[in-house]
């Protein structure tokens, strides 16, 4: 720094410069040419060689080598433009933020609760068919009965298998394809949770083997699905011949337009297949539309068949749209029905409570009737249910489905074996 400061010093003392032959140029001047006036700057002394610091005259800045080091600290060189620092505004990014979180949290709440086009399925494997098919539709599945197979473990009525498994994701409105028990096969023992009289016979090696009685073995229910394609004629009420009835077609479902001979024949067929698992010999009095056959001729089919129980399938009408609901029918005690007269009305009883249990229908009530010739020309225990109302248009409706006419032959089914176990 010394050598710089020594430089500006002589920059500043000589005005001109020291030719060869050690004479000061002056610029083209000698010491002796000076203008009047002007005066001699008086030599400096140096000590040890070295200059002293130059002051600057007034109004001129101090040079940056001639400053201290508080006054370098604070120095600024002339034209230079300093920055000066300004808070910084974070107001606008915190609101971007803001506003994209939200965004984010409102297609969240999109993405999880939109209804989705997919559902997992419910697991339905040991419910009852009731049970099974409640929680199916609640799941937006479709479930429907593919097939009824024997069961050791299971008892009837409980689903034993489906297709597509519990817990697989498909898409909502798909099929659920059930396989239910019937229970144990007939021969083998009665249902499973039913307590029955053991039975012995011998195997091939001599030994007892020890089976378990059928229940309901050597019982027959002739089932008669109402109405037909051809239309009915006129018939004798009894065997006395006291009048003549109209000949009745069925009703005509008020919203479907479903005669009443298609649903009748379905829910018997369907009732046939319960009562056969049970190892009840069932007697059908039709098993097609195209039949001809009068109230008297089907009377004639249970009479002959030994029945236990004759069950005539219906479904009700009514001028009353209103109207809805169950109703069973049994032969009033009459000359002619005498002898069943007390069974009927029990069977009835049975019946009419397991329909309105497993129908959820509004109940109409048990009623005894001495004009119907199906009851008085029977010679074995009758009884005749009018499963809903084909004149209701709910009812009609209800009618309609695979899952009702089931839930009715449940309820048929479950009132018969109440009617064989109380004897």
């Amino acid at each position: 720094m010394r050598l710089f400061r020594g430089k500006k010093r002589k920059e500043k003392e000589r005005p001109g410069e020291v030719g060869a032959d050690g004479v000061e140029d002056s610029g083209g001047e000698s010491p002796d040419e000076s203008g009047p006036g002007e005066e001699e700057t008086p030599a400096v002394a140096t000590v040890d060689g070295e200059q002293p610091p130059v002051v600057p005259e007034e109004g001129e800045k101090p040079d940056f080598f001639d400053m201290s080091p508080e006054e370098a600290v604070s120095y600024r060189p002339p034209g230079v433009v300093v920055a000066v620092s300004k808070p910084r505004d974070f107001k606008p990014v915190l609101k971007a933020i803001g506003v994209i979180a939200v965004l984010g949290v409102a297609v969240l709440g999109v993405v999880l609760l939109w209804p989705s086009s997919e559902a997992r399925v419910p697991d339905l494997i040991g419910k009852t068919l009731t049970e099974a098919f409640d929680a199916a539709r609640a799941a937006g599945f479709q479930p429907a009965v593919d097939g009824w197979e024997y069961s050791g473990e299971q008892s009837d009525g409980v689903v034993l298998s489906q297709k597509p498994n519990g817990d697989k994701v498909v898409k909502k409105g798909s099929a659920i394809s059930l396989t239910v028990s019937k229970g144990l096969k007939p021969g083998t023992g009665g249902s499973p949770g039913r307590e029955s009289a053991p039975v012995t016979e011998q195997d091939g090696d001599g030994e007892s083997a020890e089976l378990v009685a059928n229940p309901y073995e050597g019982k027959t229910v002739c089932v008669d699905p109402g109405h037909q394609v051809a239309l009915a004629e006129k018939e004798w009420t009894d065997p006395g011949m006291s009048r003549k009835n109209p000949g009745d077609d069925g009703a005509r479902g008020v919203a479907t337009g479903n005669p009443e001979y298609l649903v009748t024949i379905d829910i018997g067929l369907k009732l046939k297949s319960l009562l056969e698992k049970d190892g009840i010999e069932v007697v059908m009095t039709r098993e097609s539309n195209d039949v001809d056959l009068s109230n008297i001729n089907r009377a004639e089919m249970a009479n002959n068949a030994g029945a236990d129980l004759y069950v005539r399938v219906h479904c009700g009408n009514s001028s009353d749209t209103g109207k809805s609901g169950t109703a069973t029918l049994f032969p009033a005690s009459t000359e002619w029905t005498e002898s069943i007269f007390e069974a009927g009305k029990t069977a009835a009883l049975f019946i009419q409570e397991e329909l309105v249990k497993s129908c959820s229908t509004n109940d109409l009530g048990v009623f005894g009737l001495h004009d119907k010739s199906g009851f008085n020309w029977s010679r074995v225990p009758v009884i005749e249910v009018e499963i809903a109302l084909l004149s209701n248009p709910e009812d009609d409706e209800l009618l309609a489905t695979d899952e009702f006419r089931w839930e009715a032959a449940w309820g048929l089914r479950n009132g018969i074996i109440q009617y064989f176990s109380n004897p």
